[in-house]
């Protein structure tokens, strides 16, 4: 794997509040990789991994580092993959919380009490202590939270639905309404994606976009 960094100045270049950097680097465990974020270098109290597709012990077209039940895999080779992974976090499967994305704005707060899979859910936050947030992520955006005041976390799932019906918003809300979290103290990533160039979208689609976003930020989102 050559990935040094994720670029992603052009894209949010002169975009009002962001501070964009090369802020990704490739690190291992037991000879499994995974993408982390320097900016969260200074949360010593948070852990947050990015997974790729090696490193895994799944076959075929699964191969290898594959986190899916629901598409065939063996169900031992797939549960392996999540010990395996989270053994770089020094986390356990059963102090996990999971979602089941739909491309909705539902975002919970979760804790040690609850179940740990949720379905229909996009975004999860919590404040407990040791207890893994996971969602899963093919080309949509990944947005992780970190409230260093409150001591809180938040990881959703922002698909173009849910970026044009605000996911982001709707976890900020919620960590401050269940935490006591101001917007202003929030630290933001927005993780590995599909590009700009990559990722083509039709009339119907980009007129949704124009009715949420101003003219200076349809700018940076679309282009033809």
């Amino acid at each position: 794997m050559n990935i040094k960094y994720i670029d992603t100045g052009t894209l949010y270049e002169g975009l009002k509040g962001a501070v964009v950097n090369n802020s990704t680097r490739i690190s291992q465990k037991n000879g499994i990789p995974y993408i982390e974020f320097t900016p969260f270098d200074e949360f010593d109290w948070v852990t947050l991994h990015f997974s790729t597709r090696d490193g895994g012990v799944s076959k075929g077209i699964y191969s290898s580092m594959n986190f899916s039940f629901d598409r065939g895999d063996d169900y031992e080779n797939v549960y392996k993959n999540y010990e395996l992974f989270l053994d770089t976090m020094n986390i356990k499967p059963e102090n996990c919380v999971c979602t089941k994305q739909t491309h909705t704005t539902n975002v919970i707060a979760v804790d040690y009490n609850m179940a740990r899979n949720f379905a229909n859910v996009d975004g999860l936050v919590t404040n407990e202590p040791g207890l893994c947030l996971i969602t899963y992520f093919a080309d949509c955006v990944p947005v992780y939270f970190i409230d260093p005041v409150n001591r809180c976390i938040g990881a959703s799932h922002s698909g173009w639905r849910g970026t044009v019906a605000d996911i982001t918003h709707e976890t900020v809300q919620l960590m401050n309404r269940t935490y006591g979290s101001k917007p202003e103290d929030i630290h933001t990533f927005i993780g590995p994606s599909i590009c700009q160039d990559c990722y083509e979208v039709d009339e119907a689609v980009a007129e949704k976009f124009r009715s949420a976003y101003s003219q200076n930020e349809i700018g940076m989102i679309l282009y033809h």
